[in-house]
């Protein structure tokens, strides 16, 4: 499924609620922040580029990992987050899609 993934897919749900599933026996809930398309490098690309950014609590901060995350409109997906430090609003994760 990621592999058919885009920003468009994302963009509508921009300032929503997600869950992540950092541990895998409750999620928790983050925000979708930021939705950045990126540019492609030929056009030999399948998709365009983009990642996504989540804001969460700073209470805990997570490894860089595979995590579960969850939407009503998207369903479940496995996808990689890297922690990029706090914002104002929480602890910030991205994931990158290529």
């Amino acid at each position: 499924m990621l592999e058919k993934v885009s920003a468009a897919n994302f963009s509508p749900l921009l300032n929503k609620k997600f869950e992540i599933y950092f541990d895998p026996s409750s999620p928790s809930i983050v925000e979708l922040v930021e939705v950045i398309e990126r540019k492609r490098d030929s056009e030999e690309v399948l998709r365009q580029p983009f990642s996504i950014i989540f804001s969460s609590q700073k209470d805990k901060v997570w490894p860089q990992g595979t995590y579960t995350i969850d939407h009503q409109s998207l369903g479940k997906m496995e996808i990689f987050l890297v922690p990029l430090g706090p914002n104002d609003h929480g602890m910030c994760y991205e994931a990158v899609f290529n």
